[in-house]
């Protein structure tokens, strides 16, 4: 649960000092899954499904890690690709 806490607070840490939206939805889905483990701590007489649940997260956690960064590639080689079209044109 440390590394848990100690991640987030480097993911909230990244995410407040970056431009882009992918550290953001990790830092989110993160805080999410550690807040559900400690409902699960709190209620300890709760069922299973508060532990279940903090592990689900992690499933969106993974895919946006994936799938953020190729998008953020993708958007800055073409927004390139427009500024040489432009000097291009206009040189």
């Amino acid at each position: 649960m440390i590394v848990d806490l100690i991640l987030l607070g480097g993911l909230a840490h990244v995410a407040a000092r970056t431009d882009r939206y992918w550290p953001l939805w990790i830092c989110a889905f993160h805080m999410l899954s550690v807040l559900s483990f400690l409902a699960w701590q709190f209620a300890p007489n709760s069922p299973l499904l508060f532990k279940a649940i903090s592990g689900i997260w992690s499933i969106p956690e993974l895919i946006v890690l994936c799938v953020g960064p190729i998008l953020d590639l993708r958007q800055s080689s073409s927004q390139e690709l427009r500024s040489a079209e432009n000097r291009r044109i206009e040189g």
